[in-house]
C-alpha cells in the first residue's frame, strides 16, 4: 500500500471531502434503500462549517484525498466521532484503522469515545469491534433503519501500550523441536487471555498456523494478511475472520504493521528475521513507537541477541536502539514487557552525524 498522511483538514479540502462521502456513502444507501441519508444531503456550506468549528481529519496518499474522519468533545469529557470513509475501491486496506487512530489521538484527555452505525452495517460494526467499541444503546429510527451505539472507554492508565492487536511473525515450518509449536499454542492462548487480537501472515501451515488456529480455537479474533502468489498456491488460512489477499509482500509487511499496536517473532527462518528486524529499523529511525519482543523458546534467538551485541560494541547501533528488543522466554512475561513499554526519544540521524563529525 501506498505511504499515506492523516493530517487535519481545511476549508480548501470540503469539496473534495464532500465528494468523496457521497462516494463512500452509496452503499450505505443501497443497503437501507434510503438516499436521503444525512451524509448524502449534506451542503458544501455545512461541511465548510463543520470544519471550522470541529475536528476533521484527512487521509492522503501522495495528493490523492482517500478518506476523512470528524468528530467533537462534548461537555462530560466524551468525544463523538462520525463520518468515517474510506475511497469505496481501497477499503478493507486498513485506512480507516489509520484514521480511527488519529482521530482518538487527536483528544488525549477524552475519558470516552462514541459514535453509531446502522445495524445492517456489518463490515462497519465488526472494525470499530476489532478497535475496542462495544455496542451500549440501540435507536429504532424507522421499520428498515435501527441505530447501534457503540463506546470504547479510554484507559486511565498513564504509562505503557494499550494493545488490542499484537502482529506475530513466525515460521511457515514447525521446525524440528516440539517446543516451538508448544511456544506458538502458549501465544496464542496468551493473547485470547488478555483479549488481544492477533495479526499474522495469513497461513494455514507452520507455526504461523498453529498459532492462528489456536486463537481462534479459544474464540479469539485473527487477521490473516498474505500475499496472492502464497494464496493462490493454497496455503492460506481460509477459516479466518477477516482474510486479506494484498498484491505483494511489502503491502503485506505494511499492513500488518499498519493494524498492530506491537511486534513478536517468534521461532522462525529468513522471512521472519526479516520482518522483524524491519520494524524494529522502522522504531529505530522514530516511524513507529510500538514495542518489538522476541520469544525466545529454548534460547532459540540466542545468536541474533549476541550479533545485536556485536553491532552494540563496534559502533552500528546505539544503546538506545539495542534497548528496544524485548526479550523473554514466556508469553505471559513478553507481553507484559510490551505493555509497560516506552519508546526512547533519540535522534538517530543526530546520533549519526554526531559519530561522523568526531
Amino acid at each position: 500500500m501506498q505511504s499515506m498522511t492523516v493530517i487535519p483538514a481545511t476549508a480548501e479540502d470540503a469539496a473534495a471531502i464532500l465528494a468523496l462521502q457521497q462516494a463512500a456513502y452509496q452503499s450505505e444507501a443501497e443497503l437501507y434503500q434510503d438516499w436521503s441519508i444525512p451524509p448524502l444531503t449534506q451542503s458544501l456550506s455545512e461541511l465548510q462549517q463543520e470544519i471550522a468549528t470541529i475536528t476533521v481529519l484527512k487521509a492522503c496518499q501522495g495528493t490523492r484525498l482517500v478518506g476523512s474522519v470528524r468528530a467533537v468533545q462534548q461537555e462530560d469529557n466524551s468525544v463523538a466521532i462520525g463520518r468515517l470513509i474510506v475511497l469505496p475501491d481501497l477499503q478493507g486496506q486498513g485506512i480507516g484503522s489509520s484514521l480511527m487512530a488519529a482521530i482518538e489521538a487527536a483528544f488525549p484527555t477524552a475519558s470516552r469515545f462514541e459514535l453509531f452505525t446502522g445495524s445492517l452495517s456489518l463490515r462497519n460494526i465488526r472494525l470499530y469491534e476489532r478497535l475496542g467499541y462495544t455496542v451500549f444503546a440501540r435507536k429504532q429510527l424507522s421499520p428498515q433503519v435501527e441505530l447501534v451505539f457503540m463506546e470504547k472507554r479510554v484507559s486511565s492508565k498513564k504509562e505503557g501500550v494499550i494493545m488490542q492487536r499484537i502482529c506475530v511473525f513466525c515460521g511457515s515450518s514447525p521446525g524440528t523441536r516440539p517446543e516451538y509449536s508448544a511456544a506458538a499454542r502458549a501465544l496464542g492462548q496468551a493473547l485470547v487471555a488478555q483479549g488481544i487480537e492477533l495479526v499474522y501472515g495469513g497461513a494455514s501451515v507452520g507455526l504461523m498456523g498453529i498459532v492462528a488456529r489456536t486463537v481462534q480455537a479459544g474464540g479469539g479474533r485473527v487477521t490473516g494478511i498474505i500475499p496472492r502468489l502464497l494464496a493462490e498456491k493454497e496455503v492460506a488460512l481460509t477459516s479466518l475472520d477477516d482474510l486479506r489477499i494484498v498484491d505483494s509482500m511489502h503491502e503485506r509487511k505494511a499492513l500488518m504493521a499498519e493494524l498492530s499496536d506491537g511486534f513478536i517473532a517468534l521461532p522462525g527462518g529468513i522471512g521472519t528475521i526479516e520482518e522483524f528486524v524491519e520494524v524494529l529499523t522502522w522504531a529505530q529511525l522514530g516511524i513507529h513507537t510500538k514495542p518489538c519482543g522476541l520469544l525466545n523458546s529454548v534460547g532459540y534467538y540466542d545468536r541474533l541477541l549476541g550479533f545485536f551485541d556485536q553491532m552494540l560494541e563496534e559502533g552500528f547501533i546505539r544503546p538506545a536502539c539495542r534497548s528496544t528488543i524485548l526479550v523473554e522466554q514466556e508469553p505471559a512475561r513478553l507481553l507484559a514487557a510490551m505493555e509497560q513499554y516506552r519508546s526512547p526519544n533519540e535522534d538517530k540521524a543526530a546520533w549519526a552525524l554526531k559519530l561522523s563529525n568526531s
